[in-house]
């Protein structure tokens, strides 16, 4: 796995859009951006995936693993989604896929993307 980096402004960007509207959990996860770092996963197929790592301390009491969600359509037509994960009340993952498993062709910003919240019940 690759050394740990700071997130790109567009990666901060995208994460702060998505954590932008309130949800159980977003106060506190808004504080772990704060302090927040990305690892490639080291995959080579068609997906944009990092992984999250925060040193804070505030864990989110979030409802569901992907309590985030975003759209973007990109330059084919072909929707991308995009998926906040948290683990065990921690930032950890933003996956980037296509609807239909294509290369991505541009990457998401910020603002182009549609917000979704999932608010499913345990």
């Amino acid at each position: 796995m690759s050394e740990a980096r700071q997130l790109s402004e567009t990666e901060r960007e995208i994460i702060e859009k998505m954590l932008g509207q309130e949800f159980p959990g977003s106060k506190q996860l808004k504080q772990q951006l704060a302090n927040c770092m990305a690892r490639e996963t080291g995959d080579t197929d068609n997906y944009g995936n990092i992984y999250l790592e925060t040193s804070s301390k505030e864990k989110a009491d979030v409802l569901d693993r992907v309590p985030v969600e975003a759209v973007v359509i990109d330059d084919d037509g072909v929707p991308m989604n995009i998926l906040l994960h948290v683990v065990d009340g921690c930032l950890n993952e933003l996956e980037i896929f296509k609807a239909d498993g294509s290369p991505i062709h541009i990457r998401p910003s910020a603002e182009n993307i549609s917000v979704t919240i999932n608010d499913h019940k345990p």
